[in-house]
């Protein structure tokens, strides 16, 4: 079972406790070339929103210039930082304040670090 520590968020958030911003970076992209060359059109390149070193600070907006498709990928990453430090999921799966998460595109995907920062929202 997931410990995502989901009732403990919501409590302090329903409580109205501070929330810090989170810095969003752009860390990878990759491009599949198995599977476009099976699945995609010839004509798909690299992601045309995101580079890598691509920065963003937010609380719970999303950036205007994120792709809204990675947004929705990585929003309750964000969500969850801007209000806990402490190490996600197990407790295993990330460092206290910082996760790892790609956007959903399957043949191009972009990898975001999301960090929680010392500064209040």
């Amino acid at each position: 079972m997931i410990k995502f520590k989901y009732n403990k968020i919501k409590n302090s958030v329903l409580k109205g406790a501070n929330m810090n911003k989170v810095r969003i970076t752009a860390i990878k992209t990759e491009m599949k070339m198995d599977l476009i060359e099976q699945y995609g059109s010839p004509l798909l390149s690299e992601c045309p929103c995101h580079k890598v070193g691509d920065t963003y600070i937010t609380a719970l907006q999303k950036p205007e210039q994120l792709c809204a498709d990675a947004w929705c990928c990585i929003e309750k990453y964000v969500f969850a930082l801007a209000h806990t430090s402490e190490p996600l999921f197990w407790g295993d799966w990330s460092k206290n304040g910082v996760a790892v998460v790609c956007c959903n595109d399957g043949f191009r995907p972009v990898y975001f670090k999301i960090e929680r920062l010392n500064e209040k929202a």
